[in-house]
């Protein structure tokens, strides 16, 4: 299957599951032809961005996620930079990012299942696409505007979003920051 998952110690994108019972994150995904395995939840090919534990271990169920952009695209809160400040009234970039993550994370749960055997080929490509379109989107949205909202430490032009799978890496880094953000201001205001 072309994927976004590739090998941490050679150039293969060929991996498989290893022990892919439940909990799913007990297992380990295995490159094909190296003999390498790692958890996962890790890309180490991408160990400058969050992996998807740390990007979305805290993050709200998938169908909360849904819920919310539904009412973002309802006229919802802005998306806000570095300072608080909003970066668009419709808040068009925290809808793209938000959904990207959503795909990110649909895509990633698909591309597990496809190892396991549960899914068809078709289904994971469909939405793996989807999940790639949309970062693309957002990692040049981000890009147009300067890097003026971006909450995380690399920018969008960044070489290391430019192999397999950066864009989505971008996105977790985005929203992990954005995520972050918003927990803390939560907390601030008790």
């Amino acid at each position: 299957m072309p994927s976004a998952i590739c090998c941490p110690e050679c150039p293969s994108t060929e991996v498989d599951l290893v022990g892919g019972g439940d909990p799913i994150e007990a297992a380990r995904l295995r490159c094909v032809l190296c003999r390498i395995t790692w958890p996962v939840w890790e890309v180490p090919h991408l160990r400058a961005a969050p992996d998807y534990r740390q990007a979305y271990g805290a993050a709200p169920p998938l169908a909360e996620e849904r819920a919310g952009l539904v009412a973002l695209t309802a006229g919802g809160a802005a998306a806000r930079d570095r300072a608080g400040r909003p970066v668009d009234g419709g808040g068009r970039r925290l809808g793209l990012l938000r959904q990207a993550a959503v795909l990110d994370r649909q895509a990633r749960d698909l591309e597990l299942d496809w190892f396991r055997g549960v899914l068809d080929l078709a289904a994971v490509e469909d939405v793996a696409l989807r999940a790639g379109v949309a970062a693309a989107v957002l990692r040049g949205l981000d890009h147009d505007l300067g890097g003026r909202y971006v909450a995380g430490p690399l920018v969008p032009g960044s070489i290391v979003w430019d192999q397999p799978g950066g864009s989505r890496a971008y996105v977790r880094q985005e929203y992990a920051a954005w995520h972050s953000r918003e927990t803390r201001v939560a907390a601030d205001r008790g």
